[in-house]
């Protein structure tokens, strides 16, 4: 019996109505976030007339923050170039060529951006309401976690998470969403013998040049990004669509050589050492 090689992952990303799968995973990690500091607040005598306070700061300090991280890192080229797209960087609409307006929700929540409002948020608070500052950041380290899980979890349902083409349509929408853009790439290794077991993961961000739709199908018509994570291999004919890589090489291509190499090292193997002499 063949086993499955890929999971065809193409989620609707509406949950219901216009209502997404992404603003549902944001709501439900604040939720549960703001459960649990509420518990840790009662845990240590803190009264609820401070901790009200904190759930707002942090809310409107995380969306905004969110909201206004998204439009100025990832797309500053549409929302900082004229004072319409602001407008829609702060109200959930866009305008139309015809010169009406439709909804659409906040299409673009960034969670770096969502730290920023957040870390501005705490130092407000407890400027305003007098709670330590040391005290505050212990209960949000705990419950972060909590909000950081639901968001990657909405990642994933906004197919955010890019593995492996399934067909070249889909290979010529994952190159479309990388391009003119920065993206991370991750890439996992386990060394593993009788006495130890090392995890461990690096990552790197990759820039892609802007393309034009020309290029994007030239090069899936290469059949190189079939069989590639992300859709496009930098050591062969992809490293053109490239236009700046901040890290490891080696991570990109699939293997951390430099961190794989000590890794070895501290099990005792050498690879340099080992390596055929001429």
């Amino acid at each position: 019996m063949e086993k499955l090689g890929y999971i065809i992952w193409n989620p609707d990303l509406n949950a219901f109505g216009f209502i997404r799968w992404y603003s549902i995973c944001w709501l439900v990690g604040l939720v549960l976030a703001y459960l649990c500091v509420k518990r840790l607040y009662r845990q240590q005598g803190i009264s609820d007339e401070k901790f009200e306070p904190l759930f707002v700061y942090c809310f409107v300090g995380i969306i905004v923050g969110a909201r206004l991280g998204h439009c100025i890192f990832y797309e500053p080229d549409y929302f900082l170039t004229s004072w319409r797209h602001m407008v829609e960087m702060i109200i959930p609409i866009r305008f139309d060529n015809d010169g009406g307006w439709h909804f659409t929700g906040y299409e673009g929540l960034a969670s770096h951006g969502g730290t920023i409002g957040l870390i501005v948020a705490l130092l407000l608070y407890v400027k305003r309401i007098k709670v330590g500052m040391l005290t505050v950041l212990d209960n949000i380290a705990i419950a972060t976690p909590i909000t950081a899980c639901f968001i990657r979890i909405g990642n994933l349902m906004n197919s955010e998470i890019i593995g492996k083409p399934t067909s070249k349509e889909n290979a010529l929408e994952v190159i479309s969403k990388l391009s003119g853009r920065t993206h991370t790439v991750y890439t996992g290794v386990c060394v593993l013998t009788d006495e130890i077991e090392n995890v461990f993961y690096d990552c790197t961000e990759v820039t892609f040049h802007k393309l034009t739709e020309e290029e994007i199908r030239d090069y899936v018509n290469t059949g190189e990004p079939m069989d590639k994570a992300g859709a496009y291999g930098i050591q062969g004919p992809g490293s053109v669509l490239v236009d700046n890589v901040d890290g490891c090489y080696f991570t990109v291509i699939g293997l951390p050589l430099p961190k794989l190499y000590r890794a070895l090292k501290e099990v005792g193997i050498d690879a340099i050492k080992s390596y055929p002499k001429n």
